[in-house]
């Protein structure tokens, strides 16, 4: 998937992830996906704003609809 970063954290497994947003003025709901730690230096690099291509398995829908195991596609 390639979108714009809307934010970037860790949950409060201590797990990074980025959201990505869907930019509807009322829209609760976005695609949050968690990283793998082989992937730690690229997510150092990204920021909020900047388009990106991730890749990864979903893995549920709460909020968010969740992406594990996420990785950077160049």
């Amino acid at each position: 998937m390639t979108g714009w970063v809307d934010d970037i954290g860790k949950d409060i497994m201590d797990s990074p992830y980025i959201t990505f947003s869907t930019n509807q003025q009322y829209d609760l709901r976005g695609v949050q996906f968690y990283f793998k730690k082989s992937e730690g230096a690229k997510l150092a690099d990204v920021r909020k704003g900047q388009q990106v291509t991730i890749q990864g398995k979903v893995d549920g829908l709460m909020m968010n609809v969740f992406v594990k195991n996420s990785v950077f596609i160049d």
